[in-house]
């Protein structure tokens, strides 16, 4: 499996990652960020030894690294974090959730612009977030959904723009992916939002 690949090197390789994340130009600490977290998912469980050491680093990067040129970066780092925590588990991400949550929706409301790489890394982490809280995210929804609307109606309105019923080939993958994730990622948190509604009249 992956995670019997992985493991023995996995002390070596997030050692030279984290040194590169911490100290080198942009396309560098994208790069490491990538092989953190095809580690991390890779490792699964085996990973969280690693976490609370992961976390208030990647957590640095994605709340100081606001400026235009580091949103593919800052998406990385949702992305990395996101699929961290998916793979160590709800208990050990608990501590982490309101502040990841607050800095992602921070980030959806106020960083986002039309055409956007943010946009497909804020849908998957929301996604992961989702599957990872389940009822646990019920209480920040109130804060995610207005601005995650938002967000999902402008990647469509980006979609007819570009023509996406007529011209197919001139849309990314990348796109069509994000415009498939939105939608079933509103659809999951009103689900959940329907469950704990259900139970609460029971």
């Amino acid at each position: 499996s992956p995670q019997d690949y992985v493991i023995p090197y996995m002390n070596e390789a997030l050692e030279k990652a984290f040194a590169l994340i911490k100290d080198s130009i942009s396309i560098v600490k994208e790069n490491a960020m990538s092989c953190i977290s095809a580690i991390s998912e890779s490792a699964k469980e085996a990973y969280i030894s690693y976490y609370d050491i992961s976390m208030p680093i990647l957590f640095n990067i994605l709340t100081t690294h606001d400026k235009k040129e580091y949103k593919q970066l800052r998406g990385q780092t949702i992305e990395c974090i996101t699929l961290m925590s998916y793979s160590v588990g709800i208990q050990h991400f608990a501590k982490y959730a309101k502040d990841v949550i607050q800095a992602m929706i921070l980030i959806q409301t106020n960083s986002v612009e039309e055409n956007d790489p943010l946009k497909s890394y804020l849908l998957s982490g929301w996604q992961r977030l989702c599957l990872l809280m389940g009822k646990e995210i019920v209480p920040y929804m109130e804060h995610i959904v207005p601005s995650l609307f938002k967000m999902a109606h402008g990647i469509f309105d980006q979609s007819q723009k570009v023509g996406i019923l007529d011209e197919p080939e001139s849309v990314s993958y990348t796109h069509l992916r994000a415009h498939e994730t939105g939608r079933n990622l509103v659809c999951r948190l009103l689900l959940e939002k329907k469950k704990k509604i259900y139970k609460q009249s029971l």
